[in-house]
C-alpha cells in the first residue's frame, strides 16, 4: 500500500481536452455524457509516493489494500496522453477521474493518476495493463513529408545533397562536409540517392548501382542471358538461332555506350569538382578581403579614436593656455598702469629735486659774490667815500632776475 502527495503550486487543476484521435469513434473529454467517464484535468507538480509497512496493510491481497485509485508512475513523452486514453480503450468507460500530472524537472515523461468507479473496474485495469508495453507501429523515414527545400540534416547546406534509401537520412556530399559518407561510415548503410541527378551510390563498390552489372573478373559487363530457355535447340521467336556476330556487335555497342556514358560521367565529376574548387577559391577570397577588411577598420577606428583623444586633450590645453594667457594680459596691463604712475611720480620728484639744486647752487654762488665784494671793499681804501655805478650786462634770464631780486631783498 502506498501514499500519494502531490505538491504543486496551481490552486486548481487545468481541465483538458483530448483530440478525436484519442478513440475510434468518440472522444474522451470532459464533456462525454453518454458514458461515465466524467473529469480529465491536468496538473504540474511535484509527486512524493510513500510505501506503508504496517502489518494491517502489508498484504496486497487483502481487500483493504486495494483502491479504486491507480497511479501511473512515468509515462514517457512520446506516448502523448491522446494515445493513452486510446491505450486505455475500453476502460475509458470505467474512469471517473483522470488526472495527468507533469513535473518540469523531468520534460521527458508524465504521471498519470486514475480514479475508477468501484473496486472491480479498479482490478481488472490492474490486471489488464500492469507490466503491459506500448508498441507503436513502425515509422518509414521515407513516407515522411520533406521540407521544401531539403538541406544536410549535420551542417544545413542546400548543395550536393545525398540521400540515404535506407533510413532517408540527407547529408552532404565529398565537395562539402561529408556527412552522408560519415553516415556511412556509422550506420553501414551503403546505397544513397544523389538528388541532383537521381542516381544511386553504392558505398561498398564504390560505384553507381547502374554500373553494377560490370563484371569484376575482366572488367567486362555482363552480358544479361536472353538466351531462352527452351529444351529445343533452335527457337523461331526468340532469335537464339542467329548469328554469332550480330552478338558481336551488340556486345560492342554497348561497350561503346558504357564508355560513353563514364566519359561523360567523369567529365560531369570533374566540372563538378572544378566548380567546387572555384567556389572555395573565391569563399577563400572573400574571407581573407573581408578579415583584411576589418582588421583595416578596426585599425582606422581605434587610429581614429586615439586621434579624436588626442584632439580632445589638446582642445582642452588650448582653452587653459587662452584662459591663462587673458589672465596674464589683465596683470599685465595692471602692472604697466602701476609702472606708468611710478615713473611719473619718480620723473616730478627729479625735477623738483632738480630745480631745488640750482636755486640752492644760485644762491651759493650770490653769496660768494657777495663776500668777494665785501672784502673787496674792505682792503680799498681808496673807494670809500665813492658812488658805486651800474653796468650793463646781457640781460639776464627771468630765473637769474628772480634769484637776484631775492638776493638784493636779502642783502637790504
Amino acid at each position: 500500500m502506498y501514499v500519494l502527495q502531490i505538491h504543486t503550486v496551481d490552486d486548481f487543476p487545468n481541465p483538458f481536452a483530448a483530440t478525436s484521435s484519442a478513440a475510434p469513434g468518440r472522444k474522451p473529454s470532459a464533456t462525454n455524457n453518454n458514458n461515465n467517464f466524467a473529469d480529465v484535468t491536468e496538473l504540474k507538480g511535484v509527486v512524493h509516493l510513500f510505501r506503508n509497512l504496517s502489518p494491517a496493510t502489508a498484504s496486497l491481497t487483502s481487500p483493504s489494500s486495494r483502491s479504486t485509485t491507480l497511479f501511473v508512475a512515468a509515462v514517457p513523452n512520446y506516448l502523448s496522453p491522446e494515445d493513452f486514453l486510446l491505450f486505455c480503450g475500453s476502460h475509458l468507460d470505467h474512469f471517473s477521474q483522470l488526472c495527468f500530472l507533469r513535473n518540469d524537472a523531468m520534460e521527458d515523461r508524465y504521471s498519470v493518476l486514475i480514479t475508477l468507479v468501484n473496486q472491480l473496474t479498479s482490478d481488472g485495469f490492474y490486471c489488464s495493463f500492469n507490466g503491459k508495453r506500448f508498441r507503436p507501429s513502425e515509422v518509414c523515414r521515407l513516407c515522411q513529408q520533406h521540407d521544401e527545400k531539403p538541406r544536410c540534416a549535420e551542417c544545413g547546406t542546400l548543395k550536393n545533397l545525398w540521400v540515404c534509401v535506407i533510413c532517408g537520412f540527407v547529408g552532404c556530399g565529398r565537395y562539402q562536409e561529408k556527412h552522408a559518407v560519415r553516415h556511412w561510415e556509422d550506420t553501414q548503410h551503403c546505397f544513397s540517392l544523389e538528388l541532383k541527378t537521381q542516381q544511386v551510390w553504392d558505398y561498398v563498390g564504390d560505384i553507381y548501382v547502374h554500373r553494377l552489372n560490370q563484371s569484376k573478373a575482366d572488367g567486362k559487363s555482363a552480358m544479361m542471358n536472353s538466351h531462352c530457355m527452351s529444351i529445343h535447340e533452335e527457337c523461331g521467336t526468340c532469335g537464339c538461332s542467329e548469328d554469332s556476330g550480330i552478338s558481336e556487335a551488340l556486345f560492342d555497342s554497348k561497350v561503346e555506350a558504357i564508355a560513353d556514358e563514364y566519359n561523360r560521367l567523369l567529365a560531369t565529376q570533374m566540372e563538378t569538382q572544378r566548380q567546387n574548387f572555384e567556389s572555395q577559391l573565391i569563399e577563400v577570397k572573400c574571407k581573407k578581403e573581408s578579415s583584411i577588411a576589418e582588421a583595416v577598420e578596426k585599425a582606422l577606428s581605434s587610429r581614429m579614436q586615439d586621434i579624436q583623444s588626442k584632439l580632445e586633450q589638446y582642445v582642452d590645453e588650448k582653452k587653459t593656455v587662452a584662459d591663462t594667457n587673458q589672465c596674464l594680459m589683465k596683470r599685465q596691463e595692471i602692472l604697466r598702469k602701476a609702472v606708468k604712475e611710478i615713473e611719473d611720480r619718480e620723473n616730478s620728484s627729479l625735477r623738483s629735486r632738480d630745480e631745488t639744486i640750482r636755486d640752492l647752487e644760485e644762491q651759493i654762488r650770490d653769496l660768494k659774490v657777495y663776500i668777494e665784494a665785501q672784502r673787496t671793499v674792505a682792503t680799498m681804501n681808496g673807494i670809500k667815500g665813492g658812488t658805486l655805478l651800474p653796468v650793463q650786462s646781457n640781460l639776464p634770464s627771468p630765473a637769474n632776475s628772480k634769484r637776484r631780486t631775492k638776493t638784493i631783498r636779502r642783502r637790504s
